[in-house]
């Protein structure tokens, strides 16, 4: 995490603002730390480079612990760190291995994020990627020329960013964003954006970060935010009209939302008494609109639907969906 971002982010518990760094944390570029609420004093830790912002971080770090102690391996972490680690796995949380993909399916996962001109991959599965890239109005198409109608001086917020996927392809395009977050409550694919970030020595944007933090607690300020976009991750919150209504109360006047979503329900995740679930994915995008367009002062901009969107799962397993991409902007009171 670097140290310039602290004023970016809020208590998760409390909302109190802003947060303070404390032991370890001199360097401009935090590997291994903690930032604390002043009011609250909840402690927050940072992990070889991910700050993790949610509520109940010992828990997070307790059901992570794989991807957690894999990150660490080899780094230069303090033994308090180390200890933080050990206890927060030791506290008795049940460990979820489905939390976290394997390493390989993490690679292949991250590759079908980014370009194969970039990834050492070539396969027959990252061909036929880039092969339905080459579509007219594909996923990626439509999202960037989204993000760019946006475009401002102020930050874009990238709430599900995975492994980095957009803040890569901003980056090339010299979007002239004044800052980009990325949150995620996967650790592994986090940990893996922000090692590409560094590694590519980005410098068209004045400053990115790449954090854990839960979309349905969203410890940003408010003031920092000219974009929100929430990339495919809606469908699989357990209360999609309460994750949308904190997205609309988060966006100042002038800001936007950018919303994409295959709609792909999971009965066991998200509840099906929910205003946005049904199994006729044809009533979702209009029950979205009417949603959003019912907080005051928003009004949609534009609306795409079945986009094609290929992710790769593992270096043989394939998926392809369908999209819908709606943007709304918060006009001015």
């Amino acid at each position: 995490m670097f140290k310039d971002s602290i004023p970016l982010f809020c208590c998760p518990r409390c909302r109190s603002g802003p947060l303070s760094t404390s032991e370890g944390c001199d360097a401009p570029d935090v590997l291994f730390g903690f930032v604390s609420c002043p009011s609250c004093q909840a402690r927050f830790p940072i992990l070889s480079g991910v700050l993790i912002l949610v509520s109940n971080p010992r828990n997070y770090v307790a059901t992570h612990r794989s991807a957690v102690f894999e990150s660490m391996l080899g780094a230069d972490c303090t033994q308090q760190m180390e200890d933080y680690v050990r206890a927060c796995a030791e506290d008795g949380c049940e460990f979820d291995k489905s939390e976290e993909p394997d390493e390989s399916d993490c690679s292949a996962y991250l590759n079908s994020h980014y370009p194969s001109s970039i990834t050492s991959d070539d396969t027959p599965i990252t061909r036929f990627v880039d092969l339905l890239s080459t579509i007219t109005d594909g996923y990626w198409t439509v999202l960037l020329r989204e993000i760019s109608k946006a475009r401002s001086s102020g930050y874009l917020f990238d709430i599900g960013c995975s492994v980095g996927g957009v803040f890569h392809r901003t980056q090339t395009e010299n979007d002239g964003w004044g800052g980009y977050l990325g949150c995620d409550l996967g650790f592994r694919g986090v940990h893996a954006a922000r090692k590409r970030a560094i590694s590519q020595n980005v410098q068209n944007h004045q400053h990115f970060e790449f954090i854990v933090a839960d979309a349905s607690e969203l410890p940003f300020a408010q003031s920092k935010m000219s974009c929100l976009l929430a990339s495919n991750m809606i469908d699989v919150t357990s209360s999609p009209s309460e994750t949308i209504r904190r997205f609309c109360n988060a966006i100042p006047d002038g800001g936007r939302l950018i919303i994409s979503t295959p709609w792909y329900w999971h009965s066991g995740v998200s509840s099906m008494d929910d205003p946005l679930w049904s199994r006729d994915s044809a009533q979702c995008l209009p029950a979205l609109i009417d949603l959003v367009q019912g907080f005051s002062g928003f009004r949609v901009v534009d609306t795409h639907r079945d986009v094609p969107w290929p992710l790769t799962i593992s270096d043989r397993h394939l998926r392809l969906f369908l999209c819908d991409v709606a943007s709304f902007v918060r006009e001015c009171q």
